[in-house]
């Protein structure tokens, strides 16, 4: 439906930042022909990519800042913001001006493409964390991922198919104002970081953008150790028809997985199971007991064995990109 309506309606689709998931994106929507005007804050990256789509007619590669906002239709965040504060303000202004043609990538593909599954991981702390794990574990599982947040780096050339798929991301804090009525079948939302929890407008976001618009077949996963979300938690427990799990690293206690010193315990089906996923340096302090927790969740929600889950747990050796630096920057 929402291909027909871009169409019908020749609209210009403009898609900000190159990763795996946007240059997919890109040929699809080109293929289908319609326009598209790609860009990146990385002008190296920027010329990078227009070297290889300079043929297609139907795309046109420039820079960010020679962007009319008004011109386009819809304009697509396919990539996280990596800006100095200063920056990524006056970017955002910019974007708030055309707010209500603003998508992020994974709800315009859940328009494209409602047939698959999506999964929303919200905490910055946790959110990349989780959703590399859990991509680890359903490609271990041999069932079909897209990671949307994943980066320019893990580009392939557009291969990437959308249909029957698990897709999820991990939603950088300031893309949740552009949600509009995306609903997840997993949503899990683990942590507000400390100069947020203050913040009414950013903590209404979540509730009026996000926690109102499931379905009753959605599932939201919940940090009971988090005190905004367990008031959230308080007051929608009641209120909503979708199930709500909430997860605690103080407590360890959910309704399958507990994950406690280096072990996880197994309770679905009433199997009373516990391996050990001690690792060496790949999953270590409460953000990742959390995030481990909650990964597993997912996956046994989705499917995936037990044991599969298990395994990519031991071999998982953290998250590409995170810590590798900081000797560098000291």
């Amino acid at each position: 439906m929402l291909l027909d309506n871009i169409k019908k309606q020749n609209s210009k689709v403009f898609i900000f930042g190159i990763n795996k998931t946007s240059v997919a994106l890109i040929n699809y929507l080109s293929l289908n022909e319609i326009n598209v005007v790609v860009s990146d804050i990385s002008e190296n990256i920027v010329k990078e990519y227009e070297l290889g789509v300079c043929d297609n007619t139907f795309i046109d590669v420039v820079n960010i800042e020679k962007i009319d906002f008004n011109s386009v239709d819809y304009f697509i965040l396919c990539e996280n913001i990596l800006l100095e504060k200063d920056e990524l303000g006056v970017f955002l202004t910019r974007l708030n001006n055309i707010k209500d043609k603003v998508y992020i990538d994974i709800e315009f593909i859940s328009n494209l493409f409602p047939q698959n599954k999506y999964i929303g991981i919200i905490g910055s702390s946790y959110n990349i964390t989780i959703n590399s794990l859990i991509n680890n574990m359903f490609s271990n599982a041999g069932v079909k991922n897209i990671e949307c947040s994943s980066g320019y780096e893990d580009a392939d050339d557009g291969t990437t198919v959308f249909d029957d798929v698990m897709c999820s991301e991990a939603i950088q804090n300031h893309k949740i104002q552009y949600l509009k009525q995306m609903e997840f079948d997993i949503l899990a939302i683990l942590g507000i970081d400390v100069d947020l929890k203050k913040d009414k407008k950013y903590i209404d976001n979540i509730k009026n953008y996000i926690l109102t618009n499931q379905s009753k077949d959605s599932i939201l996963i919940l940090n009971a150790d988090d005190d905004v979300l367990k008031n959230m938690y308080d007051d929608i427990v009641t209120n909503v028809e979708y199930k709500i799990i909430p997860i605690s690293v103080n407590k360890m206690l959910n309704n399958g997985i507990s994950y406690i010193n280096g072990t996880i315990y197994n309770y679905f089906e009433d199997n009373n199971e516990s391996y050990d996923v001690t690792t060496n340096d790949g999953c270590g302090g409460d953000i990742n007991n959390v995030s481990l927790l909650c990964s597993s969740i997912i996956a046994k929600f989705c499917g995936v064995d037990v044991n599969t889950i298990i395994e990519s747990v031991k071999n998982f050796n953290g998250v590409v990109n995170h810590l590798e630096c900081v000797e560098e920057i000291e």
